[in-house]
């Protein structure tokens, strides 16, 4: 399963609990998928605008740290 997928399933799992996702944001909380990605060689991921917009709606912020191998060679 792609990371997109992953994100997409998780994020259902958490819509019955849009209202209360929602009353912490509105109160000063912030709420994130928070994605380490350790590759290897170029690679991406595609989000699409449902994907995006369901995290949008939680309200789901999407924080992603991509760390290269080369990058951590020194």
């Amino acid at each position: 399963m792609d990371l997109s997928k992953k994100i997409q399933a998780a994020a259902q799992l958490l819509k019955p609990h849009r209202t209360i996702l929602r009353r912490l944001s509105s109160t000063g909380g912030r709420i994130s998928f928070y994605i380490g990605w350790f590759c290897e060689e170029d690679t991406g991921e595609e989000f699409s605008h449902e994907t995006l917009a369901l995290l949008a709606d939680l309200p789901i912020a999407l924080d992603l740290n991509i760390y290269h191998h080369e990058w951590n060679a020194a």
